[in-house]
């Protein structure tokens, strides 16, 4: 709460005109007019996109070793294993990202001879 500089009594507000505010002291009747600034814009909602891996075909060995590249978390699962999952689906999501981001994972994929895409 703003105080009066002449005698200390509450400063309340009163009328807004563009970016001034006008404030009079309940106790005095002093005027002070300040400059206010506009809070920022809320930041809207964030628009994450999936990127998948689409099999044209069943994978092949060259295929996985460029997906593992692209998902580090699928480093640690058997080979056997990580082709069977694959093979059982004709895509693999690699996750959901700022649509930047997903650019340039879809640019590194096709890079590494995958075909991706952004939903």
């Amino acid at each position: 709460m703003s105080r009066c500089p002449r005698c200390a009594g509450e400063l309340r507000f009163r009328e807004r005109r563009g970016m001034l505010e006008l404030f009079v002291c309940s106790d005095c009747g002093f005027e002070q007019w300040t400059h206010a600034t506009p809070p920022p814009p809320t930041p809207g909602p964030v628009a994450l996109v999936r990127v998948v891996v689409k099999w044209l075909a069943p994978p092949s060995a060259t295929e996985i070793v460029a997906l593992r590249q692209l998902a580090p978390e699928l480093a640690d699962l058997p080979a056997g294993t990580l082709l069977k999952r694959l093979r059982e689906a004709p895509e693999y999501e690699i996750g959901m990202f700022m649509p930047e981001k997903a650019e340039e994972i879809i640019s590194h994929g096709k890079r590494l001879g995958l075909v991706l895409e952004m939903r």
